[in-house]
């Protein structure tokens, strides 16, 4: 059976970060990062939440969640390499690719049909390349195919710190009780800035209630919040600890497979 010890270590390394990087992340949502409260709107009829902040993410999650990204896409090269010949280990040219077009053109626009860096591997274990390649998805756009999104985090944080991390809530809701009937269809919950808080006292929601005078309204407002990847990469607004555990899963699916098909 092929020798798969280094894109396994590989993959403990990347677990490595991926159990740090849910152990934090889960403390820093626990710890009621965000406050919102809720005061009489002095402007319209009506009251404002705000949001208040407690502790934001740390930045050094994006370059974890990149190092996670690195160690798989390690993984997969060093799975092809393990495969080859002798002589094509000399050459160095070998790679996993991550196409997410079926095909791709040289510098005098010809068509190269084929994957060179692969082309020695036997036949099944081929087949196991070419079955997670993105293009072949028909069911998302491949470019956000999960092996795709993680070749881009790897690539991108060779250059800037482009997986930067945010909290925005993920959706505001309340929580509202009257002293007296009301008419549901008058009361509005308007979220502003897609209920995110981006600065202390900023507003984040708003409610209009059209109620008899002197009803009482008592207000439980909650906003539900993700760390996510920021502005700046392909993986921008996606949950960073899920995105990071799905990749790191399909990368170990993938060895596995390969190294069962490999002769």
């Amino acid at each position: 059976m092929l020798n798969l010890e280094g894109p396994r270590l590989k993959l403990a390394r990347a677990k490595e970060h991926l159990d740090l990087l849910t152990g934090e992340v889960d403390a820093f949502l626990k710890s009621k990062p965000y406050t919102v409260t809720v005061e009489v709107d002095q402007q319209q009829p009506g009251m404002l939440i705000r949001g208040w902040v407690n502790s934001t993410p740390k930045p050094m999650w994006g370059v974890v969640a990149a190092e996670i990204a690195h160690q798989c896409r390690s993984a997969l090269d060093q799975m092809v390499f393990q495969a080859a010949p002798g002589r094509v280990r000399k050459r160095g040219r070998t790679a996993f690719p991550i196409r997410v077009e079926e095909r791709t053109r040289d510098g005098q626009g010809i068509e190269i049909v084929g994957i060179p860096m692969v082309s020695f591997l036997h036949q099944k274990a081929l087949a196991v390349v070419e079955r997670a390649q993105p293009y072949k998805r028909t069911d998302i756009p491949p470019k956000f195919d999960l092996l795709a999104i993680m070749a881009d985090l790897d690539n991108d944080d060779k250059h800037s710190l482009t997986t930067e991390v945010s909290c925005p809530g993920a959706g505001l809701q309340a929580n509202l009780t009257f002293d007296r009937p009301v008419d549901l269809a008058k009361i509005r919950l308007i979220s502003i800035g897609g209920g995110v808080i981006r600065k202390n006292g900023a507003p984040i929601g708003r409610i209009e209630a059209e109620t008899p005078k002197g009803t009482t309204v008592q207000v439980q407002p909650h906003v539900a919040f993700q760390v996510q990847f920021g502005k700046g990469s392909s993986a921008s607004q996606l949950p960073m600890v899920e995105l990071c555990r799905d990749i790191h899963a399909r990368v170990a699916q993938i060895v596995d497979e390969f190294q069962r098909e490999h002769p």
